[in-house]
């Protein structure tokens, strides 16, 4: 139940044309385009946070009435100069995730910041 509303939070609090797709496990992709330089950067830093909230804010209800919430970490990549491959660029996240997630969780985290 829990993969199944976080991927319900992600649908609802994407663009339209982003892609969400379920990686295996708990670990989810979100891609789209964004303007290059510091304005898709922005654009990407919004909305990595927006997605951290949402997941942050869901919950799943127990049958019994108990309330599980979700927490997340999320790790942020844009194509660079030398992308040769789309796994390049989800190697990338899968590092900054794993960053977000030594550093206490719960946050967004990008390579190499």
């Amino acid at each position: 139940e829990v993969i199944c509303r976080a991927a319900e939070v992600l649908a609802a609090t994407t663009r339209k044309g982003d892609i969400v797709a379920r990686l295996g496990g708990d670990e989810y992709l979100v891609a789209g385009p964004v303007p290059v330089g510091a304005a898709g950067e922005a654009q990407v830093r919004a909305a990595a946070e927006r997605l951290l909230e949402a997941i942050n804010r869901a919950q799943v209800t127990l049958e019994d009435g108990t309330a599980i919430p979700i927490r997340s970490s999320i790790g942020v990549a844009v194509t660079e100069a030398g992308d040769e491959t789309v796994e390049d660029l989800v190697r990338r996240a899968d590092a900054a995730l794993y960053v977000a997630k030594r550093s206490g969780r719960q946050q967004v985290a990008w390579p190499g910041h």
